[in-house]
């Protein structure tokens, strides 16, 4: 389920996640590193700071880069990793 914006709820039963802004991540460590983003492209080469992953598991979750003040900062995701162009279905 792809995150949206709306406003936080005001009732006491509902629970809501941050939307982080980064590139959501498919990671497996099972025999070899293995980064695919969620339409299937490969993105193991393009993001080499994976590769020190040392424990096996499967992690779904969301790349995100942090700017000097602390937030999320999506081009600075983007432009270590240049999904749009390198990647490959």
């Amino acid at each position: 389920m792809l995150a949206r914006s709306g406003p936080l709820p005001t009732r006491g039963d509902w629970a809501y996640e941050v939307k982080w802004d980064g590139f959501r991540a498919l990671v497996s460590t099972e025999g070899r590193l293995r980064v695919r983003s969620r339409r299937g492209w490969d993105m193991t080469d393009l993001i080499p700071e994976l590769g020190e992953i040392s424990v096996e598991a499967g992690l779904d979750g969301e790349l995100v880069a942090f700017g000097p003040d602390g937030a999320p900062d999506f081009p600075l995701v983007a432009s270590g990793c240049s999904c749009d162009a390198q990647a490959s279905p």
